[in-house]
């Protein structure tokens, strides 16, 4: 019945006990626990990379850059996973599907935001350097980057007011790490990247 589907946290394996037993029940739940896995392994892969990027680029420290002796960012891996885990213990007062359907939401809502400035700088490029692009290479890049935004836009929309919230303060919260290191760079005579250059 649609109304126990609704209020299931298992809806798809619940469905497929209904449809063909309890054996189609543990199929669907073994299929959901490998795609968990599977997607788990990618995320902790992608969680270490992350900070590993912009510390090599001198925007973290230099700490978030190194590997361990088994090619690991031990040091890029422990800083996002406190970081989810502080996550988790703020909103961590519903139940798992709950608490899961936040840090999707506020994984979409940071990931996407460079993705609208990607679009948006795309714009900003064609705008003042037109010259050096084909005409047909202009229209096709204002097309892509203008789909590009509106979708940035739609996709921040459909997160939610509270992954907008949560994960503006995420985003906040890196700026004075940004500052002290742009100001450590400086100190250290490191040279920075300049808008436009």
């Amino acid at each position: 019945p649609p109304e126990v589907l609704a209020r299931s946290t298992s809806p798809f394996a619940d469905a497929a006990r209904i449809l063909m037993g309890d054996w189609g029940y543990y199929l669907v739940a073994a299929g959901a626990v490998i795609a968990c896995l599977g997607a788990l392994n990618g995320w902790v892969l992608l969680q270490g990379q992350i900070p590993v990027a912009p510390a090599r680029d001198g925007l973290f420290p230099e700490s978030l850059g190194q590997l361990n002796k088994n090619g690991a960012p031990a040091h890029g891996l422990l800083a996002s996973g406190l970081l989810v885990t502080a996550l988790v213990m703020v909103d961590g007062h519903g139940d798992l599907v709950d608490v899961f359907n936040v840090i999707i939401l506020l994984g979409t809502m940071t990931g996407v935001v460079p993705y609208a400035f990607c679009t948006a700088a795309l714009l900003q490029l064609l705008a003042v350097r037109p010259d050096e692009f084909s005409p047909r290479s202009r229209r096709q890049l204002l097309v892509i980057g203008s789909l590009g935004f509106a979708y940035s836009l739609w996709a921040l929309y459909g997160t939610g007011q509270q992954a907008i919230f949560w994960g503006f303060l995420v985003l906040m919260a890196g700026i004075p790490m940004y500052t002290w290191r742009q100001w450590r760079n400086q100190v250290n005579g490191v040279p920075t990247l300049k808008a436009n250059d």
